[in-house]
């Protein structure tokens, strides 16, 4: 839970799923995925709004054992103050995934068609928040000097076809912007944005907080509470 409310903290480095040990943020958006590259906005969005099946069974678990708790009050009221904004960017990404599997993902190594999924995705949120659309950094052609030893990444060797790629997700984007959820989207990050929004996120985020380290003590305390989550 305070994985997926906790605000991007700008310029935290992450490796791999490991997932840092970090107490609800005071900075960044609460509730939006935080403003950096179009790959980082991607994965920020997945981290609140989708996780996997195994931590909403876990989640489902954990409030039945706790449904008690005021904890889940503050939880549906926080899942009621994004839901516009939570509602609009799924229906874009399962549009951009049937989108993305019709035109090209047959084509292409796996690997590389999830970047360009997360890439179009992330620069969706972006554009959609008042930003500018990215580079496609991402696709770029790595060039090896004759020992195999990485030197850099060069724009004009174009054998994996970026600048192709570039056009057709660009214009992926465009397309985008004529459904009627892109303008819902839009609307619902410029509310989540405001000061008056954030300052609701803050106060229901500081209740969580507070909530899940009671839970935290019964399950250190032990005994036989009807209520331990363990």
């Amino acid at each position: 839970l305070k994985y997926r409310l906790d605000a991007s903290v700008p310029g935290l480095k992450r490796s791999g799923k490991l997932r840092p040990r970090v107490p609800i943020s005071v900075s960044g958006l609460l509730g939006l995925p935080c403003k950096d590259t179009a790959l980082s906005m991607s994965e920020e969005w997945v981290r609140m709004y989708k996780p996997d099946s195994r931590e909403d069974h876990l989640l489902k678990s954990l409030r039945q054992h706790t449904e008690d708790l005021a904890l889940w009050v503050s939880w549906d009221r926080w899942r009621s103050k994004v839901s516009a904004y939570e509602r609009a960017s799924r229906y874009l990404w399962a549009w951009l995934e049937e989108r993305l599997e019709e035109a090209i993902l047959e084509n292409i190594e796996p690997r590389k068609a999830e970047l360009m999924m997360r890439w179009l995705f992330g620069n969706m949120l972006i554009v959609a928040g008042g930003g500018e659309q990215g580079d496609l950094g991402t696709f770029r052609v790595t060039v090896f000097d004759p020992a195999g030893v990485t030197i850099g990444r060069d724009q004009e060797k174009d054998t994996d076809g970026s600048r192709a790629s570039f056009e057709f997700l660009s214009g992926i984007l465009k397309e985008v912007q004529n459904l009627s959820q892109w303008e819902e989207l839009g609307s619902a990050a410029a509310e989540l944005g405001s000061r008056e929004s954030q300052l609701g996120l803050r106060h229901l985020a500081r209740d969580i907080d507070y909530a899940l380290v009671s839970i935290e003590l019964m399950g250190a305390l032990g005994g036989h509470c009807p209520l331990c989550p363990v």
